[in-house]
């Protein structure tokens, strides 16, 4: 509820959100597929509290919106959602959130698996495999 309420009262980025609108709603087959942003400012001491998570916030409000398009957040200034097994949950649960009659029975069982292995300090080469397929 306070995402929402803090999503609906921030001011600015116009340009950037009529930007991410305009590339969500473009049709054509050959446009980009991939929208990157960044920060321009120069000087680090200029970066940072200019609202770039808000803005990603608000991508992710408007894409979920549209019919069909999973949006899986992920922090990657958080160390524990760079992990590749990390980021690949995330992505089935957006997926299954769409699409609820989706069941991906051997990724979550192969997760699982990764889970119990990690937490037991084992190798993990195997268990990712199984993940990755």
């Amino acid at each position: 509820m306070l995402d929402e309420q803090i999503v609906d009262r921030f001011i600015g980025h116009e340009k950037e959100l009529q930007s991410f609108k305009n590339w969500l709603d473009d049709t054509n087959p050959n446009a980009p597929w991939i929208l990157f942003m960044h920060d321009a400012l120069i000087a680090p001491e200029e970066k940072g509290g200019v609202g770039k998570t808000w803005l990603l916030r608000k991508f992710a409000n408007i894409a979920e919106q549209q019919q069909d398009i999973a949006v899986a957040m992920v922090d990657f200034f958080n160390v524990a959602d760079r992990n590749s097994a990390e980021i690949a949950r995330r992505v089935a649960d957006s997926v299954k959130k769409v699409y609820p009659g989706w069941y991906p029975d051997a990724f979550d069982k192969a997760f699982i698996e990764y889970r119990d292995a990690n937490r037991q300090g084992q190798n993990l080469n195997e268990p990712l495999a199984r993940l990755y397929d």
